[in-house]
């Protein structure tokens, strides 16, 4: 056993060793600034922790007395003294501490002091001796020529610095007084305004061409890695007849490089120029997109939703104005051909000038019907030379084409499809990146809404670090590279910090979507920026389009009847009319809002309605296979109804049979219109779904439309042009016929009553003179 003293002792040493390695981890954390930041930033710490201490002393003496401090304050203490310690270890190591500048001065000075008395009493000595006299003076007057020199250095700086400062002085105070006897008031003029200031312009152009060039020279090198081999060998084979030529040597070594450059050089600006495909970078053509859905949703209200799919226009605009930057309002080296479009002759009034004449009816023109000359009506206008999106130039038209079909892969930056997709079929994109008209304002949605599969497995798009954001979120990203954030996950398979590769499991999918945000780094400007995923997945499809209120819409009376039937009943219970709306536009393309339908009734008997049919237990149980011949093996039960609910596989128990049951329950047909929708509500495995978009006020109807269609119905994209179309006519048309519904079905009771009254009158004349008749005769 140790002795009591050695345990002491070690438990002493062991206490500093402690005290240093805590010293040493919070000096750590002022790393990577300045000394005397470093010092003034643990001087505040130290003040705030002792402020704190003092504080919690006061109210410990006010509640328990002066003896619980030292017990109860142990803490703020302890991280008192730990401030205070990295503050004096912090002011040791800043030398402009003034402090420390005065000991060093001191210390300095004593040391010259020192050395001078040395070195005097040394040369006294020398001088002594004639011969060794003469190399002590040569020796003085050497330093004395630096010495000359230093102050003559320190001169001259202090001389420029007070002439810069003058100078500068003099020019600032007479632009500021020519600017106030020109009742501008005393102010100095802009610096971009200035002749000055055209420096700062040049700078911005430099750096301007310097990331283009760099840009291409990305591109180059993309396009070319598969001539990778060949290049290496002619590079041999001219090395090799240069060196037949010139010999060897530095001479020689420097022609081959000045050739070399001088060919790179051509074959990047060939690629600059004369090579089809996208000329923005990523940035610009994003900022392009966000510019054209800016239009689309200005020009959006409650009888027009415009989603113009702007991505073959992208190719076109590239082929026509280069690498050019949406948002530049300079007339530059493409003014003239920005003066066909406007006088203004900038690239926002040509995106304007885009969308008015695209879209000058109801159906816009395609990219190619603009570059073809064509008119609103699809044909040829008469001047089409005039027309500045005429393009006429083959080589612009091939280099376009080339560019379509390439696509948007020169970006760089793809993303692999985040499920299993053997059929290899488009992404499907729900709500779109870009600005969006919402509640009357045009806003920015800066996320991506794709569609998935619930439930099944979600594949990391790309490489990167993961971030877990939340229970629902993952972030991947790649500093100064890529940001992803994934949201819409369940039964995370990713963890916090893991390196993913491309492909490797993120989780499953929630629900039927999952919303992306996707973020890219700008080396040039320094900074992050939104993108549309769009143009990074290989195939997409985007479910938003541009639609239009039918002012002809006009439904039969019977498909009238039942949608106010259904609105009235609705609205009683307090849902809305853009749910409603977005409902029965579902139902008009499900089943023409008829409560009695069933899949493959139109067919022949016995697959298709009878008269007996509708409460055969043996023809509703039917099947995919006995419906198509075979086919569809999925479908367990056929679909009925308003919605075709239908019994998949594994088995029975699905919305068929439920609604059949519930029918049953409350003592009705199961084509009954009213207990389909109270079906809906409250016996469905969807009704939470349909109260919560039946109850959604304020919103795009074709939205709501969309929604319905992905979260209720469950087959999203199936006909979705022709659901969202029907659900805007029957917006419009409720707003005008909805409120009436009662007072019309008394009219036509009344118009009934009144009918059958002048039908029994009529009846009754007519016996009357019949019997008239029968008199005369007797």
């Amino acid at each position: 056993m140790k002795s009591e003293k050695d345990q002491k002792i070690k438990r002493k040493f062991s206490s500093r060793r402690t005290q240093k390695d805590r010293l040493e981890r919070r000096l750590k954390d002022y790393e990577g600034t300045s000394p005397r930041q470093a010092r003034l930033a643990a001087k505040s710490e130290f003040k705030k922790r002792r402020k704190t201490r003092k504080e919690r002393e006061k109210h410990l003496v006010k509640r328990h007395g002066r003896d619980a401090v030292a017990s109860k304050n142990v803490f703020s203490t302890v991280e008192t003294k730990n401030a205070k310690n990295v503050h004096k270890a912090l002011k040791k190591q800043d030398d402009t501490y003034l402090v420390n500048r005065f000991k060093g001065t001191i210390k300095t000075g004593t040391t010259h002091q020192v050395k001078s008395s040395s070195v005097q009493r040394l040369k006294r000595e020398l001088r002594n001796d004639d011969l060794l006299a003469e190399g002590v003076d040569s020796y003085d007057k050497v330093q004395q020529a630096k010495y000359y020199g230093r102050v003559a250095k320190s001169t001259e700086k202090v001389t420029g610095n007070v002439g810069k400062n003058l100078t500068q002085g003099t020019y600032n105070g007479a632009v500021r007084l020519k600017n106030l006897l020109r009742g501008r008031g005393f102010q100095k003029t802009p610096y971009d305004k200035q002749f000055f200031g055209l420096r700062k312009q040049t700078s911005q152009a430099r750096r301007k061409l310097q990331l283009k060039m760099r840009r291409h020279t990305r591109r180059f090198a993309g396009r070319y890695k598969k001539t990778t081999k060949v290049g290496r060998f002619v590079s041999r084979r001219f090395k090799n007849i240069f060196s037949d030529l010139f010999g060897k040597g530095l001479m020689r070594s420097k022609i081959v490089w000045v050739f070399i450059g001088l060919c790179a050089f051509c074959l990047i600006l060939a690629g600059a120029t004369g090579m089809p495909g996208l000329k923005q970078d990523n940035q610009e053509i994003n900022e392009t997109w966000l510019a054209l859905t800016k239009e689309d949703a200005e020009h959006t209200d409650s009888t027009h939703r415009y989603f113009t799919d702007w991505q073959p226009f992208m190719f076109q605009l590239n082929g026509m104005f280069g690498d050019f930057d949406p948002k530049d309002t300079n007339q530059g080296a493409g003014y003239q051909k920005l003066r066909k479009f406007d006088d203004k002759g900038t690239y926002p009034v040509v995106l304007t000038k885009l969308y008015e004449e695209t879209h000058k009816k109801s159906k816009a023109l395609t990219s190619q019907e603009l570059m073809d000359g064509k008119n609103e009506d699809g044909e040829k206008a008469a001047d089409i030379i005039q027309n500045p999106w005429f393009v006429m130039n083959n080589d612009v038209r091939d280099e376009i084409d080339a560019s379509r079909r390439m696509g948007f892969s020169v970006l760089g930056h793809e993303l692999a499809d985040m499920q299993d997709n053997p059929d290899d079929k488009p992404v499907q994109i729900a709500r779109r990146y870009g600005y969006e008209k919402v509640n009357d304002k045009t806003e920015l949605h800066d996320g991506n809404t794709i569609v998935v599969t619930p439930n099944q497995a979600v594949k990391a798009p790309l490489a990167g670090k993961v971030s877990v954001l939340n229970d629902h979120a993952i972030k991947i990203f790649i500093d100064k590279s890529h940001d992803l954030v994934v949201d819409g996950l369940t039964n995370f398979r990713a963890y916090e910090g893991q390196e993913i590769q491309e492909g490797d499991l993120l989780g499953d999918a929630s629900s039927n979507q999952l919303e992306l945000q996707y973020k890219l780094w700008n080396s040039y400007e320094k900074e992050w920026f939104s993108a549309n995923v769009g143009f990074y997945f290989r195939k997409v499809e985007f479910l938003q389009f541009t639609s239009i209120v039918d002012d002809d819409f006009d439904p039969s009376s019977k498909v009238e009847d039942r949608a106010l039937t259904i609105w009235q009943h609705l609205k009683d219970k307090g849902y809305t009319m853009e749910g409603v709306a977005a409902m029965i536009g579902n139902f008009a393309v499900e089943s023409n809002i008829n409560p009695k339908r069933a899949e493959g009734d139109y067919l022949k008997a016995p697959v298709g309605s009878s008269d007996n049919s509708w409460d055969d237990d043996n023809w509703l149980n039917m099947g995919g296979p006995q419906i198509y011949n075979g086919r569809f093996p999925n479908i367990v039960h056929r679909g009925l109804g308003l919605g075709q609910w239908t019994d998949v596989a594994p088995g029975p128990g699905g919305r068929n049979t439920a609604l059949r049951e519930y029918a049953k329950s409350k003592n009705k047909k199961w084509y009954s219109l009213t207990l389909q929708i109270d079906f809906m509500l409250e016996a469905d495995s969807g009704a939470n779904i349909a109260k919560n978009i039946l109850s959604t006020k304020n919103t795009d109807v074709g939205a709501l439309a969309i929604q319905f269609q992905q979260s209720w119905e469950g087959n999203p994209g199936d006909k979705t042009p022709e659901r969202v179309q029907a659900a805007l006519n029957w917006f419009s048309y409720l707003q005008t016929h909805g409120d009436d519904k009662t007072e019309a079905d008394k009219k036509k009771s009344d118009q009934k009553k009144e009918s059958e009254k002048k039908a029994n009158d009529t009846i009754k004349e007519v016996e009357d003179a019949e019997k008239d008749n029968r008199s005369v005769s007797w």
